[in-house]
């Protein structure tokens, strides 16, 4: 697909839309999310688990005039989850995270005005005592891509 990416929402909603193809109906919720939860937010996850919420964190000016139409997203995925009857909390979100990793690395979501991902995301618990006390766990990966806007 040829995609104007001046369009942010569709490169996250391709993004979602690759995450939710994969996994199925194993996780509960896909969707974009502005970053940053609030505490009525939190209040509400643990019914929403598991979940994966895809943010664009930054999309900086470009670094010099000469690539003026390319510039690096910075994408954040949350990953929430709770203990079930299989595995504990942070076993799934492991798990999930582990497969993200698999699923980011190399793809540019059919959009060929996006480059491939070609480091390995980072990925990060996200453990609060405001998290804990809802009995879920929260995990990000974070990574970079170039883009073509």
């Amino acid at each position: 697909m040829n995609l104007p990416l001046s369009n942010t929402e569709q490169y996250l909603a391709e993004i979602v839309k690759a995450i939710s193809t994969h996994f199925g109906e194993d996780i509960k919720k896909v969707t974009t999310h502005g970053g940053r939860f609030t505490a009525e937010e939190l209040k509400r996850l643990p019914a929403q688990v598991p979940a994966i919420f895809v943010s664009l964190v930054k999309l900086p000016r470009p670094s010099s005039p000469l690539h003026a139409t390319e510039r690096v997203a910075h994408i954040a995925i949350a990953v929430v989850t709770k203990t079930t009857s299989e595995l504990s909390r942070d076993d799934a979100a492991i798990r999930i995270t582990t497969e993200l990793t698999k699923l980011i690395s190399g793809n540019n979501w059919g959009i060929n005005t996006v480059l491939a991902v070609d480091s390995i995301p980072n990925i990060n618990n996200i453990y609060s005592a405001n998290i804990d006390r809802k009995n879920i766990a929260m995990w990000s990966l974070d990574f970079n891509q170039l883009i073509q806007i």
